[in-house]
């Protein structure tokens, strides 16, 4: 069954980096209790991105001895980018995420 994972869960790791270039990074990991078609919620506005840009996600099976590439479905409403798991038919297998966006304040238009 499907699961809502809450930012500050078990297991739940997000850190922001590389804000000074207009473009933040959040590296989240999650613990190895995520199943496919869960769904992870993230406040973008909470680490300073304004403008969701990309994601990577990958899929860590047997705890980390085999990394599968995963394509996770997004959705942006307001601040809130909520990310399905998919692209493997793994349960129970920690995930990681890269997640790119435009820091407040900036725009596509002030990157060139």
């Amino acid at each position: 069954m499907a699961a809502a994972i809450s930012e500050g869960a078990t297991g739940w790791l997000a850190k922001r980096v590389s804000p000074d270039q207009g473009v933040v990074e959040i590296a989240l990991y999650t613990a190895n209790t995520v199943d496919s078609d869960d769904t992870i919620a993230v406040d973008l506005a909470g680490y300073g991105i304004n403008t969701f840009v990309a994601i990577f996600g990958c899929a860590h099976s047997t705890d980390g001895n085999s990394v599968i590439t995963e394509a996770p479905t997004t959705s942006v409403s307001g601040t809130t980018l909520t990310i399905t798991l998919g692209g493997s038919s793994n349960d129970d297998d920690p995930r990681c995420f890269i997640i790119w966006g435009l820091a407040n304040g900036v725009s596509w238009g002030s990157l060139t």
